[in-house]
């Protein structure tokens, strides 16, 4: 799990210290077509949608392998990790989920995560924190 209280801090982080080297190091269209996507999202990253940003400037990204699911692993880190954004006074976060993944939707929405808003290829999800 990683996480950001800033997010828009981050994004400009990201884009003056990573990704003029990674775009140098992969230029666009190349690498393995199964990597295209990735080297797509290093010359277009994009950004998290504004009216998610307003009240919920925080954003993380939790990956746990297949057999670490299912034991509470998951649940203990993000409310860990909430509970360290709640002491830096953050008011909200937010996650953006694959539309397909309806287990990663159920997940998060057990932790007290809604759906803000619903695009054809992500759902994004805010909580207090």
């Amino acid at each position: 799990l990683v996480a950001t209280a800033d997010t828009r801090g981050f994004e400009a982080w990201l884009e003056r210290e990573w990704m003029p080297s990674l775009r140098h190091r992969y230029p666009a269209g190349s690498g393995a077509e199964s990597e295209a996507w990735l080297i797509d999202h290093v010359h277009a990253p994009g950004t998290a949608p504004d009216d998610v940003v307003a009240d919920h400037p925080a954003h993380f990204h939790i990956d746990l392998l297949t057999e670490a699911q299912g034991h509470g692993l998951g649940r203990r880190l993000i409310e860990r990790v909430l509970a360290q954004l709640a002491d830096r006074g953050v008011p909200g976060v937010h996650l953006g989920v694959v539309a397909g993944n309806t287990s990663a939707i159920t997940f998060y929405e057990r932790l007290g995560f809604t759906r803000f808003r619903e695009e054809p290829s992500v759902v994004w999800m805010t909580r207090a924190v």
